[in-house]
């Protein structure tokens, strides 16, 4: 249990239990310890009271975490803050609109617009390839990575090939995969 010492955050938490009492839901705080006169008496006081009560040093008030629920809401902000970081690095680095729809499932204004807010330019017109000795040892590298997403494939090879755009990689990918 955390105790509630802020004389703040223990008027909120009483304004709380005050509103579940005025939407008639008393299931909860009769469970945690509450007897209904004390609801009652609750119910009945002016803000001024409840603030009067909340400054009292001999109530204590404590709240619960619920750690696996708190574990699970961390985890999917770190996967969201993932996604966000990887979807900046990919635009930022010039992939094509082509990818960031198969990627991350965004519609090509959305890419466009997201690359305009960050500065990001890409000249126009088809990409230049590199040189055919540089193109093979791209396609080796993307066949040398173990079976991952997507993403985290173009993000690797990226980071061998960094002075290629995403898109150059992307389209040397493609045409040394397709069939002749």
């Amino acid at each position: 249990m955390l105790r509630l010492d802020d004389r703040h955050m223990r008027l909120a938490f009483l304004n709380y239990i005050c509103a579940q009492l005025g939407e008639g839901n008393p299931g909860d705080l009769l469970s945690c310890g509450l007897d209904e006169r004390q609801l009652a008496q609750l119910r009945e006081l002016s803000a001024f009271n409840l603030q009067c009560l909340a400054a009292m040093p001999q109530l204590e008030l404590a709240v619960s975490v619920n750690g696996k629920g708190l574990a699970a809401g961390l985890r999917a902000l770190g996967l969201t803050s993932e996604a966000k970081a990887q979807e900046m690095y990919f635009l930022r680095n010039g992939a094509s609109s082509r990818l960031m729809a198969e990627l991350f499932k965004m519609r090509r204004k959305i890419t466009h617009r997201r690359r305009q807010q960050w500065g990001v330019k890409l000249p126009a017109g088809n990409v230049r390839l590199p040189p055919m000795n540089t193109r093979i040892q791209i396609y080796r590298a993307w066949q040398a990575q173990p079976e991952r997403s997507l993403r985290l494939r173009y993000y690797h090879l990226h980071q061998q090939f960094s002075q290629y755009p995403i898109a150059v990689l992307e389209c040397v990918v493609r045409m040394l995969q397709a069939p002749p």
